[in-house]
């Protein structure tokens, strides 16, 4: 992961992911908010501009197994390899977890 020093000003991919996972879930802030992320994987975001529950502003606690596996912002973060997580598994799981989400709304019966 990267140190918050991602060039021009881009985001986190994980963090992107995320957000996009969020969104297709209908997902909102601002506040603490709680959800399950694809695989299993349990989710606290912190959507807002204040520290909450020790979670730095606009960062996303995940867990595996009741294990962290990271806290990731938009300018990056730590992922720890807990249950075989990396940052490239997460990023695949929550995107394909994207498409399943957004497919959901699109069913008309």
């Amino acid at each position: 992961m990267t140190d918050g020093t991602l060039p021009n000003g881009a985001m986190s991919e994980l963090f992107v992911a995320i957000a996009d996972y969020c969104n297709g879930l209908g997902i909102k802030g601002p506040g603490m908010l709680r959800f399950d992320g694809p695989s299993k994987l349990k989710c606290k975001l912190n959507a807002t501009g204040e520290k909450q529950e020790n979670l730095p502003p606009y960062s996303c606690l995940i867990e595996s197994g009741g294990w962290p596996v990271g806290v990731i912002d938009p300018y990056g973060g730590v992922v720890s390899p807990i249950n075989g997580w990396t940052e490239d598994k997460l990023i695949v799981a929550f995107n394909a977890g994207t498409i399943d989400a957004s497919s959901e709304g699109d069913n008309d019966g």
